[in-house]
């Protein structure tokens, strides 16, 4: 492979700039949960409704953001949709209700969500092939980084100044972000159309994408693997804090378990994509996650509950899910040689929507042990390899 050029370097460090947003929005007031409640004399449950309400926000949103990208190009309208994160942050930071707040997480989601949405289109947009899905597999990498930072730092900044200091260090974030598209990121549409935003034009290109079966299947894979994430978040806050008795800090290291998967997950296929088959990679990503939720699983069930039983099976996960997602998205935009906002748009709907539907259901769980959260990562794990196997391996053959 050629090295990158200048724009595709900057591109790059956009995207990662983009998902640490998107990941310190979703994951560093986590340690913050139980607290909030208190604060906001709120329930559990409308304390978990700030993670469904921001993953319907991601999943709604781009689905504006991905036409206007291709009729006045990327550049612009990522900042347009940092400026509305910005906003939705700040009511966060300043809620005095829990009804407030999730008005601001859906903004905020909102407004997040171009970031996601367009810097996979930018990444279409300058990198083709392999290349791709590497690119997919190095960003698996940060994301596994990022993640593992989020909540350790929100642990700290809980028990030092309380849990409003989380969102305003993500005002500071979304400003430092919105400086550097500004005045670094190129435009990376070459091919812009003035009817993109046309009601017709948008229904007739979203229906041909979402009837185009080679392409629907890989937001479906990418949705199961995210909403073993949403599903855990939901749930594990309480369950180490309340149930086993974590503080916000030891629970914030947790997400190092994590982190410490997703990157060895992102590792294994950046070797693995080099000499087997993506429908392969993906099969072997549900086998492994689904073996590591029934490990959970059992373990419930003979009533054992502490860090090992829960987090080794966590590590599984997030290595299947990395060897998950780069390949459904290359998988996806890799049969998309026009309306790639459009697509990308569609990819992220897909997958953060339907994410917030099962993380609606895992808010909903009573906790008292791992086996809810064990049962519903099985299922979602299960529902995933099932899914590779009917639309990816046998409508190959």
């Amino acid at each position: 492979m050629e090295p990158i050029n200048r724009d595709q370097r900057i591109v790059l460090i956009s995207m990662i700039a983009l998902v640490a947003v998107a990941v310190f929005a979703s994951d560093l007031y986590l340690p913050s949960m139980p607290a909030m409640a208190r604060a906001l004399h709120a329930s559990h449950r409308a304390v978990k409704m700030t993670i469904s309400i921001y993953l319907f926000g991601l999943g709604c949103s781009p689905l504006i953001f991905g036409p206007l990208s291709e009729r006045h190009g990327r550049r612009y309208i990522l900042l347009v949709g940092l400026v509305v994160a910005l906003v939705g942050s700040l009511i966060c930071a300043l809620s005095y209700s829990i009804h407030l707040l999730i008005l601001g997480r859906f903004i905020q989601a909102a407004g997040v969500a171009s970031g996601l949405t367009l810097g996979r289109s930018m990444a279409r947009d300058v990198f083709q092939g392999a290349r791709l899905s590497q690119i997919g597999s190095y960003m698996g990498m940060m994301f596994g980084l990022i993640p593992a930072i989020a909540p350790t730092i929100g642990g700290y900044v809980q028990e030092a100044y309380g849990w409003r200091a989380n969102f305003e260090i993500l005002l500071l974030l979304i400003i430092a972000v919105f400086v550097w598209v500004l005045f670094v990121v190129p435009e990376t549409n070459k091919n812009r159309s003035a009817h993109a935003t046309r009601p017709k034009i948008l229904l007739k290109t979203y229906w041909s994408l979402i009837s185009q079966k080679g392409f629907i299947v890989y937001p479906i894979i990418a949705c199961f693997s995210m909403s073993c994430f949403m599903i855990y978040l939901t749930i594990s806050p309480f369950l180490f804090q309340n149930i086993l008795g974590y503080t916000p800090v030891q629970f914030g290291w947790l997400a190092v378990v994590i982190g410490a998967g997703i990157i060895s997950g992102s590792f294994c296929n950046s070797r693995l994509v080099k000499f087997v088959p993506g429908a392969k990679i993906l099969m072997l990503a549900g086998i492994v996650m689904f073996v590591a939720s029934i490990f959970m699983l059992l373990f419930g069930l003979y009533g054992v509950i502490n860090f090992y039983v829960i987090m080794l099976p966590m590590f599984g996960i997030a290595v299947g899910s990395q060897l998950a997602f780069p390949n459904a998205f290359s998988g996806g935009m890799s049969k998309i040689t026009v309306a790639v906002g459009f697509a990308s748009a569609l990819f992220t709907s897909i997958q953060m929507g339907s994410s917030s539907l099962a993380n609606t259901i895992a808010s909903m769980l009573h906790v008292r042990d791992q086996v809810p959260l064990a049962i519903m990562l099985s299922s979602v794990s299960l529902l995933l390899a099932v899914t590779v196997y009917c639309g990816v391996i046998r409508a190959n053959k």
